[in-house]
């Protein structure tokens, strides 16, 4: 399937309000360099010690309020 990228304006951030940013945490990714970052890096999956739920929505922020905080013009 194609991704497709579509230009849009502020008047249709209300759009992205309705998509909950809420997530349960389970793990974490940790680098690890190989020969010193020498032979690139990789990307090992750590579980947390204990899962929590992240929730963005909860800090008051909107997608609406973007325009007052950002240039969204672009």
């Amino acid at each position: 399937m194609p991704v497709q990228i579509v230009k849009i304006g502020p008047g249709r951030l209300g759009e992205y309000a309705s998509v909950p940013i809420k997530f349960e945490v389970k793990s974490t990714l940790q680098v690890e360099l190989v020969d010193g970052g020498m032979g690139g890096m990789l990307l090992r999956q750590v579980p947390v010690e204990r899962p929590y739920v992240k929730d963005y929505d909860a800090y008051g922020e909107i997608p609406t309020d973007w325009p007052k905080l950002f240039d969204v013009t672009n």
